[in-house]
């Protein structure tokens, strides 16, 4: 034990000697990049100390030192709210089109007024880039992601607004595990990772709805956009036994700054002076409890439970503890089907997920998320499948 507490010194001090250095917070702030996890989301958005395999080198870089070998071909994940399915699947969006249509000649079709008061979508995907790999010790991804929305707004002269980021980031980790006791197998993981990012934005505001078929596909870039690129580093810490991990992750830890080109919408560069913007950096810590049992049930019923709580933005000075909270549980009945639920910010999260064939994942997420700073200001829930293949 003596000899644990003078490795994590060894390491917890210079980490948090850093932290304590750090720059203010800059005004001009962005959304971290992530390929987003189905997982992550029904387990209250938990992932520091329960990090799946194939999500190591996103989350927390420590776990690429796990004895775990996983190659995940593809990832194919949508989440949106109600109006977001509507908007991407239902009567909503073929109506939007017709509206906009030469066909439509500016006829509403039956209702569609009414539909579009105070209609606001919200969706995210990723995919269908998703590549990654990792071994015993090291990692590589690469991955693309979008997060939009789209609101109409008035009565007499409706108008429409798009906000879409359409995310690409490639990354590479590296890990090192410590044995502290091989009789308790209790281990310290170190990782860490370099990843290049890519960010296309596309804003179109106060749009006509005569005119906003043209953004029901928000990758048809029919207006100006911008795209911005930075290089991010993260930075893990495990420390694990057979049945319990503990992890602390620093996200972004050296600022990872946006540097921004504007296109028009036939792909030339225009001369536009945009402003660089920045992904603060993030800690979090977090705790795993792997028990042998779901409560002395046999293991051919219930199987592979955990129980996690993470604590994550302690950089977050405006964020309330409670946001900050996330409380996870999933556990595999049968062997086949794993149950999940969480706690988000105060908000509850649930999910299936079903694995097939040894290596094809269905996964369903029922989750809220807030968007605003306290607890109840801006809720939103979204519906999230995802399948993944892997190897």
């Amino acid at each position: 034990m003596t000899r644990l507490l003078h490795i994590l010194c060894s390491v917890l001090i210079p980490f948090c000697t850093a932290v304590v250095a750090l720059p203010s917070p800059l005004a001009a702030r962005e959304r971290p990049f992530s390929p987003g996890s189905a997982r992550a989301q029904a387990m209250g958005m938990t992932w520091i100390a329960c990090t799946a395999p194939e999500d190591a080198a996103f989350f927390n870089p420590a776990w690429l030192a796990s004895e775990d070998e996983r190659f995940t071909i593809i990832r194919l994940r949508t989440g949106a709210n109600s109006d977001g399915l509507a908007l991407l699947f239902g009567q909503t969006g073929d109506d939007i089109r017709m509206f906009g249509s030469d066909s439509g000649a500016g006829i509403p079709p039956r209702g569609f007024m009414d539909t579009m008061t105070g209609f606001d979508a919200v969706y995210e995907t990723s995919g269908p880039l998703f590549l990654s790999y990792k071994g015993e010790g090291f990692g590589i991804g690469l991955y693309s992601s979008s997060r939009g929305g789209f609101n109409a707004h008035g009565t007499t002269l409706p108008t429409a607004t798009l906000e879409h980021d359409f995310d690409i980031g490639a990354i590479a980790g590296l890990a090192l595990p410590i044995t502290l006791d091989e009789d308790t197998g209790l281990q310290l993981l170190l990782g860490g990772t370099i990843k290049y990012l890519v960010r296309i934005r596309h804003i179109a505001s106060e749009v006509p709805l005569t005119e906003a078929s043209r953004l029901v596909d928000p990758f048809a870039f029919s207006g100006d956009f911008r795209i911005g690129q930075a290089i991010g580093s993260d930075l893990g810490i495990t420390w694990r036994t057979p049945y319990f991990s503990v992890g602390v992750v620093w996200y972004d830890w050296f600022g990872t700054t946006l540097s921004w080109n504007e296109y028009s919408g036939d792909f030339k560069t225009k001369d536009t002076k945009l402003e660089d913007t920045h992904i603060t950096p993030m800690i979090g810590a977090g705790i795993a409890w792997t028990p042998p049992d779901l409560f002395g049930l046999p293991s051919w019923l219930f199987s592979n439970t955990q129980i996690a709580i993470d604590v994550r933005g302690f950089l977050e000075e405006e964020d309330s503890f409670f946001k900050m909270l996330h409380i996870g549980f999933e556990s595999t009945f049968l062997h086949f089907a794993t149950i999940r639920l969480g706690i988000n910010a105060g908000y509850p999260t649930c999910g299936l997920a079903f694995l097939l064939f040894g290596g094809l994942n269905l996964e369903y997420t029922l989750a809220t998320e807030e968007r605003g700073r306290l607890p109840g200001q801006n809720p939103l829930t979204l519906h999230t499948i995802s399948v993944t293949l892997m190897l």
